[in-house]
């Protein structure tokens, strides 16, 4: 059986991010602090799920994250064990140590049946 490759949705969220935001409603417009001043935390939230239903947890992962204290920053999809599929977001947060928000879309997703399984971690700084 041939699995698919991983797949990389998007990456460098910032173009992106603003874009989604834009449309859905959560972009001001304007941006009251500069760059250098907000310090960001950037977490890793799985969710894994079959094959099969892939396609609706990813979806799933998109509207939990959708929040305007996150931006997402990228979305993998790679394959597991058996026929499992890790559905990988990456999201960064403009209020370190914050987590709430992840905690909150971890149990939401975990209500859903076709989830096996979600967690989020920290990611760590590269030096």
């Amino acid at each position: 059986m041939l699995r698919p490759a991983p797949v990389n949705y998007f990456r460098g969220g910032s173009r992106l991010s603003r874009a989604v935001n834009k449309r859905t409603g959560h972009d001001s417009g304007i941006l009251e602090t500069s760059e250098d001043d907000l310090t960001e935390s950037d977490y890793l939230l799985e969710v894994v799920t079959t094959e099969k239903n892939e396609p609706r947890v990813r979806a799933l992962v998109l509207q939990t994250v959708d929040r305007p204290k996150y931006t997402l920053r990228s979305l993998d999809i790679r394959t597991g064990k058996s026929s499992q599929m890790k559905v990988l977001a990456g999201v960064s947060s403009q209020h370190p140590g914050d987590t709430q928000g992840l905690e909150v879309a971890v149990q939401r997703i975990s209500l859903d049946p076709k989830a096996t399984s979600s967690r989020w971690w920290p990611v760590e700084a590269e030096d």
